[in-house]
């Protein structure tokens, strides 16, 4: 992809502004057009190839003050070229730092899945199969399996109803 990509955050204390400057820095140096912004001040998106939008969460509620040029109804009505690029990603700086991992690579090296601070990632395109093999995997002993799409665990149920039937 060449263009215009924002970066646009939501912060409390500035942690998440440093990592939006950092994902920006990435996408520069891979040969995009990129900014980083505050949500809340945005006017318009109309100029921007996609956009990138972050922040934390503090007692499960996300930091992101959206502005004029920035809200849901905006993001889900946008003209098809943008909407195909948007990226939403609103879990804080882990999810931030499992991308710009990623972007740091060379464009060929780039897989998409891994680890970081010991948590799985996987931003490919879930497959059904994926999704499924999330939540009900009888094949795995494990209680938590790694998210289809995402940073994170899911809860293997197939597991859990397996110590169900143990206990009457």
């Amino acid at each position: 992809m060449t263009g215009k990509v924002l970066v646009a955050y939501g912060t409390k204390s500035g942690s998440t502004a440093q990592i939006a400057e950092a994902v920006a820095a990435v996408l520069r140096n891979d040969g995009l057009t990129a900014e980083a912004l505050p949500a809340g001040s945005v006017a318009s998106v109309a100029s921007y190839d996609a956009v990138v939008v972050g922040g934390a969460l503090y007692a499960g509620r996300e930091t992101i003050a959206l502005g004029r040029g920035l809200n849901a109804a905006y993001l889900l009505t946008m003209n098809r070229r943008l909407q195909r690029n948007v990226v939403l990603v609103a879990v804080g700086a882990v999810v931030a730092a499992a991308l710009a991992k990623e972007l740091r690579k060379p464009s060929e090296s780039r897989t998409w899945t891994g680890r970081i601070v010991g948590l799985p990632y996987d931003f490919r395109r879930p497959t059904l199969e994926k999704i499924v093999r999330e939540f009900w995997d009888p094949d795995v002993d494990a209680f938590f399996t790694p998210h289809a799409f995402g940073v994170g665990y899911g809860v293997n149920l197939a597991r859990v109803a397996r110590e169900l039937r143990r206990y009457p």
